[in-house]
């Protein structure tokens, strides 16, 4: 597995668990420059997020509609970014540059921990969103050098609870939501960006969080996830 791609890999590290403008001042006083974070933030704010279907009809969430979107996994698994720059970035290994953003989104069914190989993880339905996410960090495997934050629980946009983590790494920064997306089915949002930007981008990541659903049957995922 390619450590650099990724804070966090989501569904595809189970599947091998089991075989990853101008300024006001004066024209005397040089503009400050652009904060290209904070350019992009209003381009979000002023986009609505536009609903997205899985090609197999098995999942919907929405994101802003300029973003590049490749589904990895099929009906399972998909990567967002903000600009195509951050999407070839991604996919080459190479760590993301200034105001890059990559979401990894994956959906895990309660099925695959009821198999004798994750079982000793505990993962039960009746979990709340922080245990739960407390629960299968251990199944994860981190880009190198990176640490983790304390879990915590917080609440997304339109009230859905999610569980939370902050993941550092020398050349990248990120931050994981893990949350109920339908009946037994769980998501994993992971967010990557350059460090100390993360905290620009937790709005619309919670955004896309919060709209995030699983239609599709989680016995049938479970069966993907273990063929590949």
């Amino acid at each position: 597995m390619n450590h650099s791609r990724a804070v966090w890999p989501a569904a595809m590290v189970l599947a091998l668990a089991l075989s990853g403008c101008l300024s006001d001042e004066p024209e005397s006083t040089a503009a400050a420059p652009e904060d290209p974070i904070a350019a992009q933030q209003e381009v979000i704010a002023e986009e609505l997020l536009t609903p997205y279907q899985s090609t197999s009809g098995q999942f919907e969430m929405s994101f802003p509609a300029t973003w590049t979107v490749i589904e990895t996994f099929d009906g399972g698994a998909v990567v967002l970014a903000n600009k195509q720059e951050a999407m070839e970035r991604y996919q080459s290994g190479a760590a993301p540059e200034e105001a890059d953003l990559v979401v990894n989104i994956g959906f895990l069914p309660a099925t695959l921990f009821e198999q004798r190989e994750l079982r000793r993880f505990e993962v039960t339905d009746d979990l709340a969103p922080d245990d739960y996410l407390r629960a299968v960090l251990p199944i994860f495997e981190p880009a190198e050098g990176a640490t983790l934050g304390e879990v915590e629980l917080v609440r997304l946009p339109d009230g859905p609870e999610a569980g939370a983590v902050n993941v550092e790494a020398p050349d990248r920064e990120g931050r994981i939501l893990a949350l109920a997306a339908g009946p037994r089915v769980r998501v994993i949002v992971s967010m990557t960006t350059a460090p100390a930007q993360r905290d620009g981008y937790d709005e619309v990541v919670e955004a896309i969080a919060a709209t995030t659903t699983f239609s599709g049957d989680g016995d049938a995922l479970y069966g993907r996830l273990l063929t590949g």
